[in-house]
């Protein structure tokens, strides 16, 4: 992603407690686009887990994620659903922002149940609301476009 493209906005995120400002994690409105026509199918307010305590604790421990959020992951996993209360859809997305494979995760607090990338151009990831991929159409080769800068 184009760093001058990438929201910088920090906020709390649904059903956490934050102590300090220095704890928000970063977000981002990022759009999703038919890989073929390149038209908007949808957007999700996304947190940005770029360091290691974040990619670390992801989604877990949370009430509850927005229909419209989810968390991006500037790593390509594999991932867990170690203390997530709720399922999720999961899409690997290569260096140019392409989905290149996608998946649904189930709930599964101990987390024994890993989902590795099996295509080898994966880069990152994103995390949504469980049926979200199928609810916007979301399918291999469209690609998630950050919006432009807002304060």
């Amino acid at each position: 992603m184009d760093k001058e493209s990438v929201i910088v906005k920090k906020v709390p995120a649904v059903g956490t407690k934050v102590e300090s400002e220095k704890d928000l994690p970063r977000k981002v409105v990022m759009k999703i686009k038919d890989g073929e026509t390149g038209k908007t199918k949808c957007a999700a307010f996304v947190e940005i887990a770029d360091t290691q305590e974040l990619r670390r604790k992801g989604l877990s421990k949370r009430a509850a994620l927005g229909k419209m959020s989810g968390m991006f992951f500037d790593c390509h996993g594999p991932f867990w659903m170690k203390d997530v209360e709720f399922p999720l859809d999961l899409c690997y997305v290569d260096e140019y922002g392409k989905v290149t494979e996608k998946m649904a995760m189930s709930v599964d607090k101990e987390g024994r149940t890993l989902y590795p990338r099996t295509k080898t151009a994966s880069v990152s990831a994103i995390e949504l609301p469980s049926g979200f991929c199928d609810k916007h159409g979301i399918k291999i080769g469209d690609v998630l476009v950050p919006a432009k800068m807002v304060r």
